[in-house]
């Protein structure tokens, strides 16, 4: 497997670039092409405030105009940004059915939920920001990347190395199931490549060596070397423990599974993938 197509999700904020930085040294050893994906924003589809009165929809003029120029910018930003990165990164526009190394924008209207569901599934790999916990809009575009498109996500930090580092440690988290079997497999791409230490973190109430001794034997199979580190689990959770030891190890990305639980029929981020999602300062190469 190769990151060929990759899909960096935009949103005209700060993010953006740090976004296409991580998509572009996760897809340039495999000259991908990169696809920005911008959710642009029709004022009319905005919930407008309702006037009892019999007259129907009202929206005051000025406030319209406001919204109109906010959506007018943040679309703008998206498209500096990612025009200013494509020019630094000396990447061609893309051209379709041609493979190799190129970048393309989409802007196109819609939420960000649904356009990651219609174009994710055709992406090798999605890159995306973490979002913030009152970030309700970003929240729900990262689940929909998460766990409606069947793709894995690079989860983005906002502060912190995205350098991808080749020497830098990988840390792989391991507990059997089929969420972070997908992200091992995921990952296979980044661990071919790298030079540094990959170290397979098992966390639980028994910290049992043994189930990662078949995982390390898969990835000599693909010609990586890898070492298993069992860990109790303790007071702050599974999750705190994997960045504990993320950070102790100097890894530069943590590969995991990413967990949910249903509400309202929509699946939604489970307790450590909710906690390495708020508290990471690497990526996180997620798998559902």
């Amino acid at each position: 497997m190769t990151f060929r197509t990759i899909l960096a999700v935009l949103d005209g904020s700060v993010a953006d670039r740090r976004v296409l930085d991580t998509a572009l040294a996760a897809g340039l050893p495999h000259e991908a092409r990169i696809t920005g994906l911008y959710a642009d924003t029709d004022p009319r589809d905005i919930p407008a405030a309702y006037i009892g009165n019999g007259t129907g929809i009202y929206v005051e003029p000025g406030l319209w105009k406001s919204l109109e120029q906010h959506i007018t910018e943040q679309r703008d930003a998206a498209r500096r940004h990612f025009e200013a990165w494509q020019k630094d990164a000396g990447l061609p526009d893309a051209v379709r059915l041609r493979a190799g190394p190129s970048a393309l924008l989409r802007i196109e209207v819609g939420s960000a939920s649904k356009l990651i569901r219609d174009h994710g599934p055709v992406a090798d790999l999605i890159v995306a920001a973490m979002p913030k916990p009152d970030e309700t809009g970003k929240s729900l575009a990262f689940e929909a990347a998460l766990f409606g498109t069947g793709r894995p996500v690079l989860a983005v930090p906002d502060a912190g190395s995205i350098a991808l580092d080749r020497a830098a440690p990988i840390a792989v988290a391991w507990d059997g199931k089929p969420e972070a079997a997908r992200a091992l497999n995921a990952a296979l791409p980044l661990l071919a490549r790298s030079r540094g230490e990959i170290i397979l973190l098992n966390v639980g109430p028994s910290a049992d060596p043994e189930l990662l001794e078949p995982v390390a034997d898969y990835l000599a199979m693909h010609g990586i070397a890898a070492r298993g580190l069992a860990l109790f689990d303790r007071a702050g959770g599974t999750g705190a423990v994997l960045l504990e030891e993320v950070a102790r190890r100097g890894a530069g990305i943590l590969v995991m599974g990413a967990f949910s639980h249903s509400r309202l029929r929509e699946l939604v981020m489970g307790g450590v993938t909710h906690h390495v999602v708020k508290h990471a300062a690497v990526p996180i190469l997620f798998a559902h």
